[in-house]
């Protein structure tokens, strides 16, 4: 139904984003089927527009994370040689109708791993307001978009 994806800034070593989704109504359980389809099917090496990801790792659940999760990681290897940051972490949630997505490259697979959880705690705990019906506001008074200062990114 709607869909923001915004990219972190502050730390070039390791580029980040955070896509969030609201789904229509069972929309995520259909979402989390296909996800864990894909990626019981996933080949060890694939390519895509050039670049070979491989090295894949699932990391076990975080129990930071809310309960539907999937903690990945592998390495990117692009033909260019421009991607100087070849590892990816990725970490999907889903709860109740909301999708979050984060996505961190690292120079070290534990680098963007372990940063790409940090950030999916902070958005574990945006999934949880999202769905009790109060996105956005720690579970307090609702607050204006436009009250916000401009250019501060995310907030907690």
């Amino acid at each position: 139904m709607t869909r923001v994806q915004v990219e972190y800034t502050g730390n070039d070593a390791l580029p980040a984003g955070n896509e969030f989704v609201r789904y229509q109504k069972g929309g995520t359980a259909r979402a989390w089927a296909e996800v864990q389809q894909a990626i019981a099917s996933c080949p060890p090496t694939s390519t895509t527009d050039g670049y070979v990801n491989d090295l894949v790792q699932r990391a076990p659940p975080d129990d930071q994370l809310v309960a539907r999760q999937i903690i990945l990681s592998y390495h990117v290897t692009d033909p260019t040689g421009q991607l100087n940051l070849p590892w990816q972490a990725i970490v999907y949630q889903f709860d109740g109708d909301y999708f979050s997505g984060i996505y961190v490259y690292g120079l070290t697979r534990s680098l963007a791993l372990t940063e790409a959880q940090r950030l999916a705690a902070k958005s574990a705990t945006h999934l949880a307001q999202a769905s009790r019906g109060k996105p956005g506001t720690g579970g307090g008074p609702m607050r204006s978009v436009t009250s916000s200062p401009p250019n501060t990114g995310v907030q907690d």
